[in-house]
């Protein structure tokens, strides 16, 4: 290594390192939960600064003002509201960050172009497989995916996916897996404070249930299918379905048509607290990348049945920290649901291993790392 590029490692390695993380709005999910997760490990290393495309919904601005950050939203209405490209090209010309940090494809594509030219490092974390986006959303992420300095893929199966398309293959030697993370003890305190605050139970028991954004890859229609099968076994068992999304509207109605025995509950910010309190956490998706509602179950010790969607096996193990089923299979889905209702004791054991592996695995520490490795890396001029 030469002598002048030391040097800019170990500046980089000693300054506070200025990013500009930009995502499409504050909604609640994990790719905008994911800043709250990192910051307070990384505490004086890196100024973050949260920026937002989209104007609505901001579901997250409590969090992220509590967490002390002043959100830059662009304020784009709708998808073909562009102006927000200038408005960052802007933004990063008066800011002078040390590097750009994107998030998702619609921002990932569109926020490289704006920013070509300006001499800011961009880093990229792509949070589900390629295969789950729009068309033209994949399109336009493929095709400017070698503006990257660096990619992040939040799981194996994300970042396979990502190698062996004709430009994700590309940039090979530019990307690593960083796995989604969690404070585990604080997910847990939150969880437990905020079923302190209810004036009644929210959920009867036996209850099961699952946490996301209501879209088509999520499978909740699954999930309200082998309710059924569910209901058959256990008659007392109720479902709940914490979130929103487009796929709302669809799924209240299929709910009614089946009769099925699920509550939804939309949006709420006591989301922890409802899935501390189901006898059984269930992912019932088509696509995943590492979701953090699992690993979120996972740190509150609950026994859970997921599919084997995206990277989700690379943090749950069939049999020793969860129940894993085929995609779709919703006799299969219903029976593991029936099993650890059935079998507390197993129910157990799921759990606290589900609990030791995201405490030893995927922990907010090691992803904070992670990230700044990948920070000092780009800055350094060496591959992350």
């Amino acid at each position: 290594m030469s002598a002048a590029r030391e040097a800019k490692e170990v500046a980089h390695s000693l300054k506070q390192i200025k990013v500009l993380w930009v995502m499409k709005e504050i909604a609640i999910g994990g790719a905008e939960r994911l800043l709250l997760e990192i910051a307070p490990t990384l505490g004086g290393a890196v100024a973050f600064v949260p920026v937002a495309v989209f104007d609505e919904p901001r579901t997250y601005e409590d969090a992220y003002a509590a967490a002390g950050f002043n959100v830059r939203t662009m304020g784009a209405r709708h998808p073909y509201d562009l102006r927000w490209m200038s408005m960052i090209r802007a933004l990063a010309a008066e800011l002078s960050p040390d590097l750009v940090h994107l998030h998702l494809p619609y921002v990932g594509a569109l926020g490289r172009l704006a920013l070509r030219g300006k001499g800011r490092p961009i880093v990229y974390t792509e949070h589900s497989l390629w295969s789950s986006y729009r068309p033209m959303s994949r399109l336009g992420n493929a095709l400017t995916f070698g503006m990257n300095q660096a990619a992040i893929a939040v799981s194996g199966a994300v970042r396979e996916e990502i190698l062996a398309s004709h430009f994700g293959g590309r940039l090979g030697g530019r990307m690593r897996v960083i796995h989604n993370g969690i404070a585990v003890d604080e997910t847990e305190r939150e969880a437990r404070a905020q079923s302190q605050l209810w004036a009644e139970p929210v959920v009867r028991h036996p209850a099961y249930g699952t946490v996301g954004h209501l879209r088509p890859s999520k499978g909740v229609d699954v999930l309200l299918r082998a309710s059924l099968l569910v209901r058959d076994m256990v008659p007392a068992a109720t479902g709940y379905v914490v979130g929103t999304g487009e796929d709302a509207a669809h799924l209240y109605d299929e709910r009614q048509a089946l009769d099925a025995p699920v509550h939804f509950l939309g949006t709420r910010h006591d989301a922890r607290g409802l899935a501390d309190a189901f006898e059984v956490f269930v992912l019932p998706s088509r696509v995943e990348g590492l979701p953090v509602a699992l690993l979120e179950a996972m740190a509150l010790g609950k026994p859970i049945v997921a599919t084997r969607a995206g990277g989700v096996p690379e943090a749950l193990a069939d049999g020793d920290s969860g129940l894993l089923v085929d995609i779709g299979d919703e006799v299969g889905l219903a029976a593991a649901i029936v099993t650890l209702l059935k079998d507390p004791d197993l129910g157990r054991r799921l759990g606290a291993r589900a609990r030791q592996v995201v405490r030893e695995r995927f922990s907010a520490q090691t992803m904070a790392q992670s990230y700044l490795d990948v920070y000092r890396a780009v800055l350094g001029g060496k591959h992350p």
